[in-house]
């Protein structure tokens, strides 16, 4: 069994949020194989994607079975296994029976995919050994994270909406930039209070032309984001498509 700092040189995730849910799980897993006076544990990870829980737990030393409804994930998690103690199968996972059961089943992202819930549950219970643990995990819909990036950005804000608001934005600083230079060159020594709004003006132009500089910095970002996932997924790092599974 390796050090466990290491695994996360076999975790397919690159993004911040999935590896923070991958550290939560392998800690939950570890605190139960302690629990259980033992260094192996046979775990299921009922839609495993592409092997982002799978990677890390087999080189954790446990024994993992990954089962997802996509045949090309479980291709590409055959393609990229190194280790024995993973096996990969193609199955419905509402519906599959290994006909053995686990310490530990996995079910992470998926029951929010799932169209029938209670069976995907039953078919979780009717896995677990005597004493094992369930880990399921879903998307916090109320998270600073899913409410502003995954149910208002990513929707609406597309990158051609992004540059026009922040062209125009950019484009409406300047024009009061140029309001103020015009009002500071003929206003200059007027009287105090004149100065002082002009250069309150000035402030105020300088402040929306960088917001609307930050606003086409931010749908670039934003466009290069979901281009790297669509990459990842496309090469096979990351996640996949399959209504029952996850990255």
């Amino acid at each position: 069994m390796i050090d466990s700092k290491n695994y996360w040189q076999y975790s397919v995730y690159t993004d911040v949020l999935a590896r923070k849910r991958l550290a939560i799980i392998v800690d939950q897993i570890q605190a139960h194989a302690q629990r259980k006076q033992r260094t192996s544990l046979k775990i299921l990870d009922l839609g495993c994607g592409i092997g982002g829980m799978t990677f890390p737990l087999t080189h954790l030393g446990h024994i993992v079975t990954g089962v997802d409804i996509d045949s090309k994930t479980i291709e590409v998690c055959n393609s990229k296994n190194s280790s024995p103690n993973a096996t990969y199968l193609v199955g419905d996972i509402e519906t599959v029976d290994l006909q053995e059961q686990a310490d530990v089943v996995i079910c992470s992202e998926v029951l929010e995919h799932s169209s029938n819930p209670d069976q995907l549950l039953r078919t979780i219970k009717k896995h677990l050994a005597p004493d094992a643990i369930a880990i399921i995990t879903v998307p916090n819909g109320y998270s600073f994270y899913e409410i502003v990036f995954s149910r208002f950005l990513q929707r609406y804000f597309t990158l051609e909406k992004g540059l026009a608001l922040g062209a125009a934005t950019f484009a409406l600083g300047v024009a009061l930039g140029v309001i103020t230079i015009v009002l500071l060159n003929r206003t200059v020594g007027v009287s105090p209070n004149v100065d002082i709004s002009v250069t309150r003006m000035s402030t105020i132009s300088i402040f929306i032309a960088l917001l609307g500089m930050q606003l086409v910095f931010f749908s670039f970002s934003l466009s290069l984001f979901d281009l790297n996932k669509t990459l990842e997924h496309d090469s096979g790092t990351e996640g996949h498509t399959s209504p029952k599974g996850r990255q």
